[in-house]
Formats: structure tokens, C-alpha cells, sequence
């Protein structure tokens, strides 16, 4: 996470099963790695962090007997301790997503231990509340990926019990829509969804189909749904996941593993499209 532009702050579960972080700033360099409190985690564990402002740092995790942990940060405090967010329980394989959507408000969404997806969240008038399900059973180790396109909209993606990948929206408007299969789209076993905004009418995805190619969809406000389509004859390890970054609105830089095992990118630009291949980077 980048609070700022001269920070960075990088979290994980180490192989004691404990949450550490360590940090970097332009002032001072590399400090760390340390431990953060006694909280032993789920082997395999993801620790999903949100900035929600520059001296603010919001931490949620899975612990054993796959309860729902959160921790945070604050200049003025230190390190909180953690606490188990509404009595959550994650499946197995599942990770908590959060997202704010405004400075003072929190969304979370995971896998519950009978497969369905839930969502919890948290504002600061009111405090937590949650979890209720949305209704769609999904594998046990999905992830369940959102984007905010603007502040009163969210976009969840995941992939369903079978496979077939899956959105619904929020808008404060209207709740929760119905759930939908995304163009016929069905992901490899274990691979999730990612999903980028590049500006607020338009989304892309990306992942790892069950011949195991990379493919991608988009949709826009103008003309609604396309794709899935196979990128530059992209192939991904089983259950494997695409990263996607938008540095500006007209660039997409994505980077995966192969069947080789090592890490490939490949961009798409406005002005040429996507590039004619994957290129390795030379990482095992």
C-alpha cells in the first residue's frame, strides 16, 4: 500500500503464521519486517489492506478456525489490537475483501462457511454491521473482487459453485441487483476475477480460463458488455491469477505467472492496443 508517494507499506503472514509488516520511505529506506500482535493466522492466509487517508491503515484477515480478524493503524495511536469483525467466518481458501468507498466507510465481502458470499461493513455514524449473505454459492476458495466506480456504486465479481463467473451491483439508489454470468464466462478452478476501473463508465477483467489461457472482457456505458477474448495467446498456470494495473486511464499493464513458472507481462495501450505477446521478466 502507498499512503503517499514517498511510502510503502507491505504486510503478510509469515511461516509462523503471524501478520508482519514491514516499510519504506523515501526519508529513511527499508525498516522491518515485525510482527503485529500475537494473531496467528490461517496458513495461507492473505492480508488485505485499505488507506482509507494518508495517516490511516485499516488491516483484515483470517485467523484459525477461519474467523475474520481486523487490526488498524493510525498516526496519532499506533497499532490497534485485533478483533474479530462481527462474529465472521471465512471457508476455507477464502480471503476478506474490503474497499472504501468514501474516507469513513467500509465494505467488506467474503466466502462464509457454507460457500455463499457475504458482506459486512462499517461506518463511522454507525459502527459495524453485517454479515448477510447475497445469496450465490460460489467454490470455497473464491474471491470475491469489487470495484467502485463512484462513490454510491460497487461491482462484484467471483466465480460460482461450477465455475461460471459471476457480477451483481450495489447503488444506494436501488440495493442489490440479481446476480448474472459475466458473457458466458468460466474461470479455472481456483482462479479468481480481477477487475479494474479505468474511468467510472468503463470496467475490464481478466483471468485464467479452464484451458487455462488468459482471457479478458470489458464493459462501457456506450455499448454494454463484450469479450471474453484470449490475450495475445496468453497462457497461465491452473487456478493461477492475472494482476492488472491502470497507471492512467489509457494504459493497462497486466503480469502472471506462466506454465513455466515464470512471471510474464503485457499491456494494452489506447493509441496500439495490447502488445503482440507476453514477455518474461526472468522470475521463477
Amino acid at each position: 500500500m502507498s499512503r503517499y508517494a514517498g511510502h510503502l507499506d507491505l504486510f503478510t503472514v509469515g511461516t509462523d503464521n503471524r501478520v508482519y509488516t514491514a516499510w519504506w520511505d523515501a526519508a529513511s529506506d527499508w525498516g522491518g519486517w515485525i510482527p503485529l500482535g500475537t494473531l496467528l493466522c490461517r496458513p495461507g492466509s492473505t492480508v488485505n489492506v485499505v488507506c482509507r487517508y494518508s495517516d490511516h491503515l485499516d488491516l483484515f484477515t483470517t485467523a484459525s478456525y477461519e474467523r475474520i480478524m481486523s487490526a488498524w493503524w493510525d498516526q496519532r495511536t499506533g497499532w490497534s489490537s485485533w478483533f474479530q469483525v462481527q462474529g465472521g467466518v471465512a471457508s476455507t481458501g477464502a480471503t476478506v475483501t474490503a474497499i472504501a468507498r468514501y474516507p469513513f466507510h467500509l465494505d467488506l465481502f467474503t466466502i462464509g462457511t457454507d460457500n455463499r458470499v457475504y458482506t459486512a461493513w462499517w461506518d463511522e455514524r454507525s459502527g459495524w454491521h453485517g454479515w448477510f449473505s447475497l445469496n450465490l454459492l460460489c467454490r470455497s476458495d473464491a474471491t470475491v473482487t469489487v470495484v467502485s466506480r463512484f462513490r454510491d456504486y460497487l461491482d462484484l465479481f467471483t466465480t460460482a459453485s461450477d465455475g461460471r463467473i459471476m457480477s451483481a451491483w450495489w447503488d444506494q439508489q436501488t440495493g442489490w441487483s440479481s446476480w448474472f454470468q459475466v458473457q458466458g464466462g468460466v474461470a479455472s478452478q481456483g482462479s479468481p476475477v480481477t477487475a479494474i476501473a479505468r474511468y467510472s463508465n468503463h470496467l475490464d477483467l481478466f483471468t485464467i480460463g479452464t484451458d487455462n489461457k488468459i482471457y479478458t472482457a470489458w464493459w462501457d456505458e456506450s455499448s454494454g458488455w463484450h469479450g471474453w477474448i484470449n490475450l495475445s495467446n496468453g497462457v497461465g498456470q491452473p487456478g493461477g491469477q492475472v494482476a492488472a494495473v491502470a497507471r492512467y486511464a489509457n494504459q493497462i499493464d497486466l503480469f502472471t505467472v506462466g506454465s513455466n513458472g515464470l512471471v510474464y507481462t503485457t499491456w494494452w495501450n489506447s493509441a496500439t492496443g495490447w502488445a503482440s505477446g507476453w514477455y518474461a521478466l526472468g522470475v521463477t
